[in-house]
């Protein structure tokens, strides 16, 4: 398996979850990594526990914060960069 965080990383973890095969104790630390991540950025909630994790069992600040990273980049557009207001009088001084 590749390198967490990836989109082939997430991707296999998401096949073995659907096949519903046995995870291993860092294969289900990264699932609930990206699973935290995941509603960080798609649901702006940020509780150390969710409806697959209610205890928070599995809630690793680390693993979670790269998962976040991971998804803001897929589902969040870069920023425009700032540009200074046009000032129509000042050009017309010129």
């Amino acid at each position: 398996m590749t390198a967490f965080p990836s989109r082939e990383h997430h991707a296999a973890l998401c096949e073995k979850v659907k096949a519903q095969a046995a995870l291993s104790d860092a294969e289900r630390r990264d699932w609930h990594a990206y699973v935290y991540g995941w509603r960080r950025v798609l649901l702006c909630n940020s509780e150390r526990f969710s409806p697959v994790d209610p205890s928070g069992q599995y809630f690793h600040a680390s693993r979670v914060g790269l998962a976040e990273g991971f998804f803001r980049l897929q589902y969040q557009p870069p920023r425009p960069r700032w540009k200074p207001p046009v000032n129509a009088q000042w050009e017309a001084a010129e």
